[in-house]
Formats: structure tokens, C-alpha cells, sequence
């Protein structure tokens, strides 16, 4: 999502001029849904996923955020060290050390065409799922409605922070082990969506050996495999992003032809075995005319079929960087997963951060398969938040293909406007949602859990956690 997330550690000798103008500039003034993670992006810990970062003053912005980039905000959060932080500790690096969105000296490390599977036969641990008409079905053809949480960290932790060469402070952001997973389960969930960074799992662009590469990939798996065991579905997301031998510091308008064919090819590689798994191709596309090289490519095509990008979002300040890459389309990644022998649903996203949906059916990527299923983000304050918009646009691409909100969210600190409403609406259509997030960032909005035993928030985790356990008592 939009919102963005303050890290959760000490900063004893943090630097002021991004972190704290970031904080000034958007985390306190409520008027942007991603203020917390582009704070989070320059300090190191992730809420939600991109969104615009206005011109603090501190330095002139080349290229600033659109005017239409905007939404319900976030009060903003403490810098806090969290109790289970483990990470290699903060030396006081100025300016999140160049973490955020900077470009390194040395060209990207390739990556190889496939990745061995670490993933052995049967860690699905019985479960399987797959597409039948509009719904998932498991092994004995039941169906399945997806629902559950988003477990943010591994996205932003081994790209922060560190130093040219060696970025990353950790690969997690709270406890993975069977009990914290079943945390999870004991709310009724049923799945899990894991965010994954791009430059980490293919280990290029400086990222620490020991957060990236080989060492991501099997923490990755060893993660998937301990959901699993809880009973639990995996969905795996490309979170953050970037083109060539800029660090991935950030989610960008779209998937990067520089790598993301390689990431979804050597991820499809690895879970292509496990029947549990479902792929969502990348977070929340979003393009709008001034992120365009030629402003009259229509961006639902260029959604389709990539085009080329004039700029990349820098996880910190300036918002973002003029920078012309080409960004790969939908098709190609179905292709490419397909490609590597992999049969697992495939999550498809629409623009405007996933919110906008009005253009999926008649751009559909097409898959031999047939096993796409439309990925959906809805946050209060964004384009399509009400029951018209729901009926109209969404509840038609619900009688063809599954309909998977991947991200929803609503207020921690006040009384709940959204879930309450659409939560509902979301049962009487058969859709599928998972809510952001189960981490403990104590943020005023979008946050389930105040613990790792499970235990909600007020308002939003409180009303999650019901209407789950209601569903199933």
C-alpha cells in the first residue's frame, strides 16, 4: 500500500536531514496514506509500499510527486527499537548511508537463469490450491477463499541501511518460527502474503551476502515451509523494486525489464513444486503521464505490455530521480513463470497502487494455465472506496476470475470507517482479503497486532480478528 513505515530501532546517531524532514514533511501531517514507509524507506522498516514524498526544502527535487498521488494519512509513528530486533546494530549513518534508492558503483550481479529449489516435495504440508472459474478449489475441490495477513519486513530490512556494497540490516522483522505463525492461524487465517525484495533474492546491487542472495532465498523458503506447517497459504509478492544498478530501496510504478523477468523466474523455479503457493506479480503498479517517456502511451497497455520510464522513486529524498528504464509487463512475467514450469496461481494487480480495476478485464494477460486472479488493493481515501465503486467495477471481475484483496486497512488509534462496511461486502461477493499488516509498528492506522502472541490492536486488529473468527467460529 501507499502508506509508509518508520523503522523500528534505534537511531542513536541517526543523521537529520532526511529522516527527520521526512517526518516533519508528511509522517505528522496526516494527508499522505504512504507517509510512513517513505520515512521508512530512509530509515529502515517498511509499513506500506510507495506514494509521494513531498519536496521537504531541504534540497531542490528534480521531480516531484503528482498532485493526484494522495489519500487519508497516516499521524506518522515513533522511532522505537522493537523488542525482537536482532539486526546488525545502526552506526549513525547519515542519510540512511545511501541505502535508500541509491545507485551503486558496480554493475548488478546477474543472476543465474534458475535457482536450485530449496524447496523439497511436499513441504506444502498436504495443502494445494488452484483455479477453477472464479474461485480457488484445494485438493479435494472444495473451495477456498484466501484470508488472512500481510507479513511485512523482508521487502525493506536487507536493502536499508549498511553501507555501499554491503546493504541490509536483517532479512525479518519479527519472529518466523511454528509458534508465531500459528499466532496467525489462531485468528482463522488461512494465508499469509509475503513481500520480497527484488535486489535481496537475486543478490545484486550490493546487498550483504548475508541478507541477499543464496542466504534470502533460503530464509525465504524455510519461512514458507513454517507456514505451511501451520496450515496456512503463501502468497509472494515482488514489493520492491528497481532498474539496473539502482539498490531497490522502494516499490517503482512497475516491475523493471532489467531484473524482474530474472526474479519471477528463479522464484517460479523455486515454489514450482509447492501446490500452496500463489505468485502476485508485483505490488501496486501505478503510472501516471509524467512517469511516462512518452506521455501518450496508454498506461493500461504499457501495463500489459511495459513501456519506458523517464524516473525511479528513491525510498528517501529526492522523492524520486530522472533516470529513462524500461519497465516489463504483465505478460511477460506470466510467460516468464510459465516459462520455468510453474502452474501456480498468478495474482495480477491493476493501476493506481492496485486500487484501479476499471481496465483489467480487457487487458487480462493471457495464460495457458488459466489460473490469473485479479490482485485488488482498498484503503479508505482511495479512488474506489465506496459500494458503488465495489459494484460496479469490482463485483463484474468477480464473476470471472478470483478476486484476491491483497491489502485493506483501517484506523488503530480511532474508531474503524471502512472494514466495517467492507468486510462484508467482500463475503457476499466470495472475495478473497488479507490485511496489512501483522507487525508490531504501534502506527495509528493499518496495523493488526500490537504483540507477536496475536494479540489486536484496538479498533482495526480488534475488528479483524472478529469478523475472521466469526466467519469460523
Amino acid at each position: 500500500m501507499r502508506h509508509f513505515h518508520f523503522a523500528k530501532y534505534s537511531m542513536t546517531a541517526m543523521s537529520v536531514p532526511v529522516s527527520l524532514l521526512a517526518l516533519t514533511a508528511i509522517g505528522c501531517s496526516g494527508s499522505y496514506p504512504q507517509a510512513d514507509e517513505v520515512a521508512a524507506q530512509a530509515i529502515g522498516g517498511a509499513q506500506h509500499e510507495t506514494g509521494s514524498l513531498p519536496n521537504t526544502g531541504a534540497a531542490p527535487s528534480p521531480i516531484t510527486a503528482p498532485a493526484d498521488d494522495a489519500g487519508a494519512g497516516d499521524a506518522g509513528s515513533p522511532v522505537t527499537a522493537p523488542a525482537d530486533y536482532v539486526g546488525t546494530a545502526d552506526a549513525g549513518l547519515p542519510v540512511a548511508a545511501l541505502a535508500a534508492g541509491s545507485k551503486v558503483d558496480a554493475a548488478p550481479v546477474p543472476a543465474p537463469a534458475s535457482s536450485p529449489n530449496p524447496v523439497p516435495s511436499g513441504s506444502s504440508a498436504g495443502l494445494s490450491l488452484r483455479v477453477v472459474g472464479n474461485h480457488f478449489i484445494d485438493a479435494s475441490s472444495n473451495t477456498v477463499r484466501l484470508l488472512g495477513v500481510n507479513r511485512s519486513g523482508q521487502e525493506f530490512k536487507c536493502i536499508q541501511e549498511g553501507s555501499a556494497g554491503s546493504l541490509g540490516w536483517g532479512i525479518f522483522d519479527g519472529p518466523t518460527d511454528l509458534p508465531s505463525v500459528q499466532a496467525i492461524a489462531s485468528w482463522h487465517a488461512n494465508a499469509v502474503r509475503v513481500p520480497l525484495n527484488e535486489d535481496c533474492w537475486l543478490g545484486i546491487n550490493g546487498v550483504n551476502p548475508s541478507y541477499g542472495g543464496a542466504a534470502y532465498q533460503a530464509a525465504i523458503a524455510a519461512y514458507v515451509s513454517t507456514v505451511h506447517q501451520a496450515g496456512l497459504y503463501v502468497i509472494l509478492d515482488l514489493h520492491w523494486n528497481a532498474p539496473g544498478t539502482v539498490a531497490a530501496a522502494s516499490q517503482q510504478p512497475m516491475p523493471d525489464a532489467d531484473h524482474a523477468v530474472d526474479f519471477w523466474t528463479s522464484v517460479a523455479t523455486t515454489f514450482s513444486a509447492d501446490p500452496a503457493v500463489v505468485f502476485d506479480l508485483y505490488n501496486e503498479p501505478f503510472l501516471y503521464g509524467t512517469y511516462l517517456q512518452d506521455s501518450t502511451v496508454d498506461p493500461w497497455a504499457c501495463w500489459l505490455n511495459g513501456c519506458g520510464l523517464n524516473q525511479y522513486l528513491t525510498g528517501g529524498s529526492p522523492y524520486t530521480e530522472s533516470y529513462n528504464w524500461n519497465a516489463v509487463g504483465m505478460q511477460t512475467l506470466v510467460t516468464a513463470i510459465r516459462a520455468a514450469g510453474a502452474t501456480n496461481p498468478l495474482m495480477v494487480g491493476g493501476l493506481d497502487w492496485a486500487n484501479d480495476l476499471s481496465g483489467w478485464l480487457a487487458h487480462q494477460p493471457q495464460d495457458p494455465q488459466h489460473a490469473i486472479v485479479a490482485s485488488w488493493h482498498s484503503y479508505p481515501g482511495e479512488s474506489c472506496d465506496t459500494a458503488s465503486c465495489w459494484n460496479s467495477t469490482i463485483a463484474p471481475i468477480a464473476l470471472q476470475v478470483p478476486v484476491v484483496t491483497g491489502e485493506t486497512g483501517d484506523n488503530v488509534s480511532t474508531a474503524t470507517t471502512y472494514i466495517d462496511s467492507f468486510l462484508p461486502w467482500e463475503d457476499s461477493q466470495g472475495i478473497s482479503y488479507l490485511g496489512w499488516t501483522w507487525n508490531t509498528w504501534g502506527d495509528s492506522t493499518d496495523v493488526l497486532i500490537a504483540d507477536y502472541t496475536g494479540t489486536p490492536t484496538t479498533n482495526y486488529g480488534q475488528k479483524f480478528h472478529d469478523h475472521l473468527v466469526g466467519l469460523n467460529p
